[in-house]
């Protein structure tokens, strides 16, 4: 599809959109991405990855630092004069887990899981601070915190806690639009679970039940009624069987609401929902080099108002190594998600990986992704459309390349390069005579590149 181009002539001081539509653009900005995809390429083996770490004798702890220097082409992701600027990133992380043991493999990230431990945690702490060269963005930072508790990890019965919070202030960022003021797009999510595990002697049945809470807030009061609580529980029972082959079955139920109190009108339809799923599949070993998981399962989304979905799940994956340092991954899936306009979004996706390490110095890989999202009817509180169809489709490409080399055991020097691009004729519908959304396709395109240093222990 090709995008529409809609828009008045407008000062150029800056961007100036509704708050309730760069809400919903923001989470839809944020959806195209190919699963798994990691924000940096490390090399495969874990010390690498970590770095030696200062040790005691029970834990080990990780710390890192790293400068970039980057530019974004499109900082408001905007369709038309789209408003560029160069970046200056800092980033700082602090990373705790139990002490590895000599020959510990576990690449998980989750601790040594070795026999006989009885408690098992990680802690890990990152922020990032931007400096945007550009009048009408100010500088933010975000962050992430996870924080995980686990009992008795190789007992037949186990018990976990989590805390997760992240807070993001991208692909958006603050601005000072004329008409509105300073206006904060950071955006904060917390995550609370706990869950029981049990597992029979050797680890062949394993079965998980876990409760999570998710509580989702933008820092600008005037995003308020896009701020949400979700409760989900889940279940997950997994037989292995053959040499590394796993069955799985994994089904839950959610459970969201809007707004937190907030007695302002949202620009779409926030409708509470109910949804389940359940899915099936096999996780395994087809040769020496090639593994393959595959699943199936159905979707089903109950809303107060407007749209509902009754659906398929998919997934196909297949990652090929042919040497330990080479990998390549080509997948298919189709999945749907909560949404901001429509309900939902319907999202079939097909997308390619390759990551390759070379003497133990270099790495380089790839990612590419292309997407179909699709909502349900699009409305406002009132009953009217949001956009100029009835729901929104939008065809979503990422292209990425990255590249590590590391001199030393705490030094690498980084380079990335990412485009995103989102296609479509969907258009917000805007007040006769607004001067607030000049431009209110949304379509957009955004070409991202970093240089950086980072030091690491």
């Amino acid at each position: 599809m090709s995008p529409s181009h809609v828009r008045t002539e407008r000062a150029r001081t800056g961007p100036r959109r509704t708050p309730a539509v760069l809400a919903s653009a923001l989470a839809w900005a944020a959806c195209v991405a190919a699963p798994d995809a990691r924000a940096q390429g490390f090399l495969p083996d874990r010390i690498r990855e970590e770095g030696e770490g200062f040790r005691t004798d029970s834990a080990e702890i990780h710390t890192s630092f790293a400068t970039d220097l980057g530019y974004d082409s499109n900082v408001f992701l905007e369709d038309t004069d789209p408003d560029g600027s160069a970046l200056l990133r800092l980033t700082g992380n602090l990373f705790i887990q139990p002490r590895r043991r000599e020959g510990d493999g576990d690449t998980s990230g989750t601790g040594d899981t070795g026999t006989g431990r009885k408690l098992d945690f990680r802690f890990g702490l990152s922020a990032s601070y931007y400096h945007f060269f550009l009048d009408s963005a100010r500088d933010n930072v975000g962050g992430d915190l996870d924080v995980r508790l686990r009992t008795r990890p190789e007992g037949k019965v186990s018990f976990e806690l989590g805390e997760h919070l992240v807070r993001t202030v991208r692909p958006f960022t603050d601005a000072t639009p004329a008409g509105f003021g300073t206006l904060s797009y950071g955006q904060n999510q917390s995550t609370s679970s706990l869950g029981l595990a049990f597992q029979s002697r050797g680890g062949v049945l394993r079965a998980n039940i876990g409760y999570t809470a998710d509580i989702s807030f933008f820092d600008d009061a005037r995003f308020a009624p896009n701020n949400s609580v979700e409760h989900r529980i889940a279940t997950r029972f997994t037989w292995s069987f053959f040499p590394r082959t796993v069955f799985f079955y994994e089904g839950g139920a959610q459970f969201r609401g809007y707004g937190l109190g907030s007695s302002a009108t949202p620009f779409s339809a926030l409708v509470d929902s109910r949804r389940t799923s359940a899915i099936v599949g096999l996780n395994g070993i087809l040769h020496p080099k090639l593994a393959a998981t595959a699943s199936v399962g159905y979707a089903a989304g109950f809303f107060d108002v407007g749209s509902e979905y009754s659906t398929y799940l998919a997934r196909l994956e297949l990652r090929y190594r042919p040497k330990p340092a080479i990998t390549l991954t080509a997948g298919f899936s189709h999945e749907v998600q909560p949404a901001y306009i429509g309900n939902f979004e319907d999202v079939t996706m097909g997308y390619v990986n390759t990551e390759m390490a070379f003497v133990g110095r270099f790495l380089v890989g790839s990612q590419l992704a292309i997407g179909l999202h699709e909502t349900g009817e699009a409305l406002r509180p009132d009953g009217a459309y949001v956009g100029n169809f009835t729901t929104r489709a939008d065809t979503r490409a990422l292209a990425r390349v990255y590249g590590e080399y590391r001199p030393t055991s705490y030094l690498a020097v980084t380079l990335a390069l990412e485009y995103l691009g989102s296609f479509t004729d969907y258009a917000f519908n805007v007040p006769v005579g607004s001067a607030v959304l000049p431009d209110p396709s949304s379509a957009y395109q955004r070409v991202d590149a970093w240089l950086g240093l980072r030091v690491f222990h």
